[in-house]
C-alpha cells in the first residue's frame, strides 16, 4: 500500500508552503512602503495576514516532520532488543506518518532483531 504524496513529500511540500507564505507576507509589506515591483491595491493587509497564516501553517508542517524524524533516528539507533521492542510500538506509529523509506528502515531493524 503506497502512501498518499502528503506524507511522501512532506518535506518538499512544508518548505514550499513555508516560502510562499514568506514571499506573500513580503510582497504585502513591499506594497504597504512602496517599495514593491508591483502594486497590490487594497489587498496588502488581507495578504500580509493570509501569508503569515499560510508560513505558520508550513513551519508547523516541517517542525513536525523534522520532529517524526529524529525520534525515529533515536529510536534505530537502539542497540538493546528488549528496549527496541519495548517503543516498537511508538516507532510503527510513527513509521506511518513518515515516508516509505522509513518503514522499510524499521523492516531491516526488525529482521535484525529477528522480529515479525
Amino acid at each position: 500500500m503506497s502512501k498518499s504524496i502528503r506524507i511522501e513529500k512532506a518535506y518538499f511540500l512544508s518548505i514550499s508552503i513555508l516560502m510562499i507564505g514568506i514571499a506573500m507576507t513580503i510582497i504585502a509589506a513591499l506594497s504597504i512602503l512602496d517599495l514593491a515591483f508591483t502594486e497590490i491595491g487594497n489587498w496588502e493587509l488581507w495578504i500580509i495576514l493570509i501569508g503569515i497564516g499560510i508560513a505558520f501553517i508550513g513551519s508547523f508542517w516541517l517542525m513536525t516532520y523534522v520532529k517524526n524524524v529524529r525520534k525515529f533516528r533515536k529510536y534505530m539507533l537502539e542497540q538493546s532488543m528488549a528496549n527496541f521492542r519495548k517503543e516498537l510500538s511508538n516507532i510503527e506509529y510513527l513509521t506511518l506518518n513518515l515516508p516509505s523509506k522509513y518503514e522499510k528502515e524499521l523492516k531491516i531493524k526488525k529482521k535484525r532483531f529477528g522480529l515479525k
